[in-house]
């Protein structure tokens, strides 16, 4: 977050609205990081009014969640259906968006099928991606796993 804001400097801002019972939450390294690059590379950066970066974390009934959201360029609904498909098909290996993909790949390895990232999004005005994880499998003998703090 520091390189981008001084790669930006005051192209955008960041609010970040982390739930203080999801501070020691352990998940794996490098999940949310391809996410937000995305947001601030693909969304923000495109466009000429001042970028919000919004993440969000909490727990909602049995699952923790994380949101990051911009109000960048967004997705036409071809594109942002497009995404979605490729999100979901196991065999995907075309390029563009492989970050998002692993990531999605590595929760469903992680958490199982039912977990794994959402994405909204309207042209112009916003993109949002859920990232949803199993409370009952958080901190679960997983290597590699680091802290959401920040």
């Amino acid at each position: 977050m520091d390189i981008f804001k001084v790669r930006f400097s005051d192209k955008f801002s960041i609010i970040r609205n982390i739930s203080e019972d999801t501070l020691d939450i352990k998940i794996p390294k490098l999940l949310i990081e391809p996410i937000v690059e995305n947001d601030i590379n693909h969304g923000i950066e495109r466009v000429s009014r001042q970028g919000v970066l919004v993440i969000n974390s909490f727990i909602k009934g049995d699952d923790f969640v994380i949101e990051v959201n911009d109000n960048g360029i967004g997705m036409k609904k071809e594109e942002l259906n497009n995404l979605i498909e490729r999100l979901n098909d196991e065999e995907d290996d075309a390029e563009g968006s492989i970050g998002l993909i692993n990531v999605n790949k590595r929760i469903k390895l992680f958490y199982g099928e039912e977990y794994g990232l959402r994405i909204e999004s309207e042209y112009d005005k916003f993109t949002k991606v859920t990232v949803k994880i199993s409370r009952d499998h958080i901190n679960r003998g997983r290597e590699n796993i680091s802290c959401i703090k920040s």
